[in-house]
């Protein structure tokens, strides 16, 4: 008898655990296979891993209804990575919408690793959906944990994985309202460290076990800040090491700016504070095999490059839509002159520019990110075009022409990914309504001008045809809205 009552009291208790939310079954299973495999291009809206591409299944708003296993618009959704355009299945049926769009979801093992609205309610019985649980999903859907809760909905953050150990890096607010990092295990939920006020944070496009930031120096004795700053970088292990000083710069101290970071260097500009001194901003490399973290002073000596001391161009050049290659190759769009690289090693070039690349359509278009040594750009009816600069490093030409990469126009979300030679990004025009579609690049690069045009054109065989490339998981309402659109816009056509 006492073993029954014993039994029943333990499953009372795990229920209870359950129903309260402390438990990480989910009550729910996709039954779905095939999740081995290796991963690529983690932390976007598009991961593949194995034989599958996994996805934001479309944009979701953080009002929408985040009921675990109700969800489909805005769930993170799966294809076959060699049958993109069929059979999409719900993986996640949880919303993945966060408003940080430099941030998607991670896949490391068989756990997924991502931010959604809140489900929880206040004492007024409202759901709170603007605040974010940062969460850890099987890849089967049965389990889940809420690694931590943040208030504001647009937090930036990475999920790092080092040493087998996941973490959670976040720039949010302490109790006092401060801007701050913190580092929180994604397997205990233990704060592994919360650095002091930063001022600014520059987090990497692609893992890094060091977060750089920023902080306002401090006069403890007067108890006042000062007028230059100090770079910091903080470990995924807690560590924070101070790297350069503002006030070692000219007599008064400067300010120090994160540009970009990449695999060996980090860039950064300097502007003294006492402007009679200079007005010019300096532009560095500070290289990171060169850092020590017992002597400050000795990171402003060789790791600490001089790239420019305020060309007219230096902006243009030490920009965040540039290609930072190495210290010696920066390539950047120039709307006057084409496509550059700069080398401030080579005295025999203007400023140390080189022309690689002209054309008087690319001149027009807008960087959005680099990749693989090519360029993606938009026009400015937000068409992609791509160009090849591995090619123009080798070969300059003034006859560039850049290649189609999308049909349709693209739509401000997360950036779109390339994987296996297709384009993956969204379009929010009725009555594609926000799905995410797969363009072949080869393809389409290779349509005429004429062809193109056709394709643009908005009819109801054209539509239907534009929407066999997504890739999403289309719910009932979406095929409704779909329906709905064609009718009334094509109903007198025979």
């Amino acid at each position: 008898m006492k073993k029954i009552i014993i039994l029943l009291v333990a499953v009372l208790t795990c229920l209870t655990a359950v129903f309260a939310g402390c438990g990480d079954s989910t009550g729910y299973e996709n039954k779905l296979s095939g999740f081995e495999g290796e991963v690529s291009s983690n932390g976007g809206f598009v991961v593949q891993k194995g034989d599958y591409i996994y996805f934001i299944n479309g944009v979701e708003t953080h009002t929408s209804d985040n009921t675990y296993g109700k969800v489909e618009m805005g769930a993170l959704a799966r294809v076959k990575a060699d049958k993109l355009y069929e059979n999409p299945e719900i993986v996640i049926p949880s919303l993945f919408v966060a408003g940080d769009k430099t941030s998607g979801f991670y896949i490391f093992g068989n756990e997924v690793y991502y931010a959604t609205p809140s489900t929880a309610k206040n004492k007024a019985g409202e759901i709170e959906n603007s605040k974010l649980c940062f969460t850890r999903t099987s890849l089967d859907g049965k389990t889940s944990v809420i690694i931590t809760t943040v208030e504001d909905n647009t937090t930036q953050y990475r999920f790092v994985e080092s040493n087998g150990e996941v973490y959670l890096v976040l720039k949010t607010v302490n109790e006092d309202s401060e801007s701050v990092i913190k580092i929180i295990s994604a397997k205990t939920k233990e704060v592994i460290v919360e650095t002091q006020k930063v001022e600014s944070v520059l987090f990497a496009d692609g893992a890094s076990e060091y977060v750089y930031y920023t902080v306002t120096a401090h006069d403890e004795e007067l108890d006042k800040d000062e007028a230059f700053n100090e770079l910091w970088r903080v470990n995924l292990d807690g560590t924070k090491e101070m790297l350069l000083n503002g006030k070692n710069f000219g007599i008064s101290g400067a300010k120090i700016a994160l540009i970009k970071e990449t695999a060996e260097n980090l860039f950064l500009s300097v502007v003294y504070v006492d402007t009679s001194v200079t007005t010019v901003t300096n532009y560095y490399g500070l290289v990171k095999s060169g850092i020590s973290s017992a002597n400050v002073e000795s990171n402003q000596g060789e790791a600490l490059v001089l790239l420019n001391n305020g060309s007219k161009s230096a902006a243009t050049i030490f920009s965040t839509n540039s290609w930072y290659r190495s210290l010696t190759s920066i390539v950047y769009l120039d709307k006057t002159y084409g496509l550059v690289e700069y080398n401030y090693t080579d005295t025999t070039l203007p400023e140390g520019r080189k022309l690689i690349g002209y054309g008087k359509e690319l001149i027009t278009y807008t960087v959005k990110f680099w990749q693989d040594g090519f360029v993606y750009l938009t026009d400015s009816s937000n068409y992609y075009y791509r160009v090849d600069v591995n090619a123009l490093l080798t070969t300059p030409s003034n006859k560039v022409e850049p290649a189609t990469v999308t049909l349709l126009a693209d739509s401000a979300w997360y950036t779109p990914e390339v994987l296996n030679g297709y384009f993956f990004s969204v379009y929010s025009a009725e009555p594609y309504t926000a799905l995410v579609f797969a363009s072949d690049i080869a393809a389409n690069g290779a349509l005429t001008e004429e062809q193109i045009a056709e394709i643009r054109e908005v009819s109801e065989e054209q539509i239907n045809v534009n929407l066999g490339h997504s890739i999403s998981f289309k719910s009932e309402a979406t095929k409704e809205a779909i329906e709905t659109y064609l009718e009334e816009n094509f109903k007198d056509e025979e």
